[in-house]
């Protein structure tokens, strides 16, 4: 197990996105505050990223950021390519209902379109009711 740990790389891929950045741009809110906008995403994002990976960066394991802006589905499929990943490890929110007829659902987009193998991986605390 230790020569294929070496062997992989491990990409941790996030994407910057600013809901309905679209209707902004349409006057009602000046670029500088989008700009603005888009940088406090991204750097939420950036420090969620750092303090999840630091106790693995400090056991050692070498872990590299990618952080994209823009739809998550588009970033991490655009990453993936370019990275030319073999498996892709993609964790879900499981979001049903309403929330995932209105905002999509990346997993499910993801799934589809990705050109490697994808691992999805839901909450802990995620149990299926019925049986």
């Amino acid at each position: 197990m230790r020569v294929a740990a070496k062997a992989c790389r491990v990409q941790i891929v996030g994407a910057a996105f600013v809901p309905l950045e679209g209707w902004l741009w349409g006057g009602f809110v000046s670029t500088r505050e989008i700009l603005q906008l888009r940088k406090t995403v991204r750097k939420k994002l950036t420090d969620a990223i750092t303090s999840t990976i630091a106790p693995y960066q400090e056991r050692g394991v070498r872990l590299r950021v990618l952080i994209g802006d823009g739809d998550a589905r588009e970033v991490i499929l655009g990453l993936v390519e370019r990275c030319r990943a073999d498996l892709l490890v993609l964790g879900t929110h499981a979001r049903a209902g309403i929330i995932r007829f209105r905002l999509g659902s990346v997993a499910a987009h993801v799934i589809r379109h990705a050109r490697c193998d994808v691992l999805v991986v839901r909450p802990p605390n995620l149990v299926a009711k019925g049986g």
